[in-house]
């Protein structure tokens, strides 16, 4: 009987110490070339950061503010051969600052611990040409106040809404990077396990073509037969089988350069994936998430509660001037005035009770007697709890957004517990499928040195040799798409902190 005989590569195969086709990179380094060249990592890298710039746009805060109002005006006028020139300086807060203290709220009626700064300078000069008199008045003067909080004040809701922001952008992002792998991976797999398939259909195309010959050899039956026609037909099948996966694998090539980016290059080295979980519950952004959102239910309700127990105390201060003069070209006469003004003052506002209190002085001279006038004044107020009702339904909604809170925090803290032992169990059954995987390498690579030397005894044929080669090529595709299991499980550990 004819012996089957096989494809140069099998004789090359055994020439060259058993190892697969010539492979030119590791899996780490396509990898890494993948993600470098993908459109959608650089789309998710510009999605983190435009999200980040947003949120540290909006966390800028108030700054100090200053602001300049000059206002100028000047008219003339020819009434009844009155000739009248006006100049006018209308500045109102000629220039205003606000430094702003430590809290702030989204809240525009929140009291707030700021600073303020006034400064005011209105003027007017007036030249009447009729008579040659001339006028002019300026009236400077300077403001401060500053505002001091009392009570408590939790955590601004900002700062952890800023947080809960921030942890939910680089989850996306993290989590994006995961599938882009999980992809990826799934597509090297696919394109492995088809080289394999290739394989054994051209390993089963090969014994059925020697079969055949072998029969027609032998006269076991001729042409014009059934059975001949029927294991041709079987032929047909699995030519037709190749030429099908021939056509997927290229598909499955096209389709990895569009995701990733990059040509695939066949692997030379797959490293054994990282199977230890490091990490807890604590290091999970879901449930760092939910604990975030546990502490804002938790601080809208100690602002509600506290709000009653806060009050402000605003003290303020002012100087003001008011110089007028008045000259009469035609009688030789002149007449000046000027005043001064000073006031200290402060009001205090608690829940429903506010009270204010100032207390000034005025000094005016008329060109020869000064003259003072003091005042003191004092003012308060109270108002009725006009929000009762709908400071009740208000705590009720918070009371109930905290016990959802809670409740979705335990869910995570558990979902993520369950997670971590099926993760942990699926690298477990991982480590002990590739050291079967690797064990049977091992066996079938000691069955081929064997064969090799029992086909120089004469105790083995050349067909049963291929088939020992055949079955050890077999096996290292499935410690590959075994490796690449491993690292898919690895990933689902990398998810675990998410």
């Amino acid at each position: 009987m004819n012996s089957k005989t096989r494809k140069p590569a099998v004789a090359l195969l055994i020439a060259f110490s058993l190892t697969l086709p010539a492979y030119s990179e590791s899996l780490s380094s396509l990898l890494t070339a993948a993600q470098k060249n993908s459109e959608a990592i650089s789309t998710l890298e510009v999605n983190r950061q435009q999200s980040l710039l947003t949120i540290e746009m909006n966390d800028i805060g108030r700054q100090t503010s200053y602001t300049i109002n000059p206002s100028l005006k000047s008219s003339y006028s020819n009434t009844e051969n009155v000739n009248t020139y006006n100049f006018v300086g209308e500045s109102g807060n000629l220039v205003s600052i606000t430094i702003p203290g430590v809290r702030e709220s989204s809240d525009p009626n929140a009291m707030l611990d700021d600073t303020h700064l006034y400064l005011n300078s209105d003027f007017v000069v007036i030249n009447d040409h009729e008579d040659n008199s001339f006028y002019y008045g300026i009236n400077p003067s300077i403001a401060l106040d500053h505002t001091f909080l009392f009570g408590q004040y939790n955590t601004k809701e900002s700062d952890i809404t800023k947080q809960i922001n921030i942890l939910t952008v680089n989850q996306s992002y993290e989590s994006g990077v995961l599938n882009y792998k999980k992809t990826a991976l799934g597509y090297i797999r696919s394109i492995i396990s088809n080289t394999k398939d290739q394989e054994s259909v051209q390993n089963s195309i090969d014994d059925m073509e020697t079969t055949i010959q072998n029969k027609l050899d032998l006269e076991m039956y001729t042409k014009d037969t059934v059975a001949y026609k029927s294991d041709l037909i079987s032929l047909t099948n699995l030519k037709n089988s190749l030429i099908n996966l021939k056509a997927q694998k290229e598909s499955l090539l096209t389709r990895f350069k569009d995701y990733a980016g990059t040509d695939y290059v066949d692997i030379d080295d797959i490293e054994l994936p990282e199977l230890e979980i490091k990490t807890s519950n604590e290091d999970s952004l879901s449930v760092q998430l939910a604990k975030l959102k546990l502490q804002l239910a938790q601080n809208n309700i100690d602002e509600v509660n506290n709000e009653a127990n806060r009050s402000s105390l605003t003290v303020n201060g002012e100087i003001a001037t008011n110089q007028n003069s008045y000259s009469y070209d035609t009688t030789y006469t002149e007449k000046y005035n000027s005043d001064y003004k000073g006031r200290v003052g402060a009001s205090y506002l608690a829940d429903k009770v506010g009270l204010s209190g100032y207390a000034s002085i005025t000094s005016t001279y008329d060109g020869s007697t000064w003259s003072y006038v003091p005042s003191l004044t004092i003012s308060g107020k109270w108002s009725n709890d006009t929000t009762k009702r709908q400071d009740v339904i208000i705590n009720k909604k918070n009371s109930n957004a905290l016990i959802v809170a809670q409740s979705e925090l335990n869910t995570t803290i558990s979902d993520d517990t369950y997670n971590r032992i099926k993760v942990q169990s699926d690298a477990d059954s991982w480590k002990f499928k590739y050291s079967q995987i690797k064990d049977s390498l091992e066996i079938s690579k000691e069955q081929v040195e064997l064969d090799k030397q029992m086909l120089e005894l004469g105790l083995k044929s050349q067909s049963e040799l291929d088939t020992t080669v055949f079955n050890y090529e077999q096996l290292k595709y499935d410690e590959l798409t075994c490796l690449i299991d491993g690292w898919l499980v690895s990933l689902d550990i990398e998810s675990l902190n998410l």
